[in-house]
């Protein structure tokens, strides 16, 4: 049976007036096997098999929240079976210049590369263009720029006022433009979020660059380290298995299981 209302079929269809009530609200009680408290199907190639709707313009709502208790557990998973194609196990997208697509309260982290992905410039049309992230074994911010150097051949450099707050080990990288410059140098240290630099040809330019290591309350507080030993767990196990020759069963987390598909009745 199903239920139109305006102009929307809705095969399940839930209401509740409570300040915290529950619209639709499934459970399952057996604690093994692989099974759903909700479980939504849409036949149409522009359907939903669940589609969740926080109505509010204000406070902290969710369209659709996951939540796990489990150690190793997934909040929300998703999982997109097709193996050719753009598809997504995962999509977000938000409309409002602050916000975000994807939010991470906390570290994220990938097994595969990571990268944006954007019209390309010279074929929008038919092509996209890929930039992928530089990785490192330490949190790094960067900064970069060209200067014009003044009649001797020197330059103070401008950092943001917020950098010696976020930031500790400066390296430093100095490129001349337009002549070779043999004595260029860093005269002087980043004090006061700024830089000095000398050595150069007189009233040419420079492009520089400084890389920090991340060092806000957040880092400070949790630190970071790059290698790590894998728990009791999780050894002998592979984030991607098949890469090392071993099995799938070897995989640390196995491939999402697809929902167990239910017939009419």
């Amino acid at each position: 049976m199903s239920l139109s209302l305006s102009g929307f079929t809705y095969g399940v269809y839930g209401e509740a007036r409570s300040s915290q009530g529950a619209g639709v609200f499934g459970v399952v009680t057996a604690g093994t096997g692989i099974n759903q408290g909700v479980y939504g199907q849409a036949a149409s190639n522009q359907g939903r098999g669940v589609f969740g709707h926080a109505l509010s313009t204000t406070g902290l709502n969710y369209g659709v929240l996951g939540r796990t208790e489990s150690a190793g557990g997934i909040g929300v998973g998703g999982l997109a079976v097709a193996s050719t194609g753009t598809n997504y196990g995962v999509y977000g997208a938000t409309n409002s210049p602050d916000g975000f697509g994807v939010y991470s309260q906390g570290d994220m982290g990938a097994s595969g590369l990571k990268s944006f992905r954007i019209d390309h410039p010279l074929r929008p049309e038919t092509h996209y263009l890929y930039h992928y992230c530089t990785e490192a074994p330490e949190p790094l911010n960067a900064y970069s720029g060209v200067i014009p150097l003044d009649a001797r051949g020197e330059a103070w450099i401008q950092l943001p006022d917020y950098f010696e707050t976020i930031n500790r080990d400066p390296r430093y990288t100095l490129t001349p433009i337009g002549a070779p410059m043999p004595n260029l140098h860093v005269a002087v240290e980043i004090q006061g979020n700024r830089f000095k630099i000398a050595g150069g040809a007189p009233n040419q330019r420079v492009s520089w660059r400084v890389e920090a290591i991340r060092n806000d309350p957040y880092v400070r507080q949790r630190g970071f380290q790059a290698e790590r030993e894998k728990p009791h767990s999780e050894q002998g196990k592979y984030l991607h298995p098949a890469l090392y020759g071993q099995p799938a069963e070897r995989a640390l987390r196995p491939a999402l299981p697809e929902p167990a598909h239910r017939s009419e009745p």
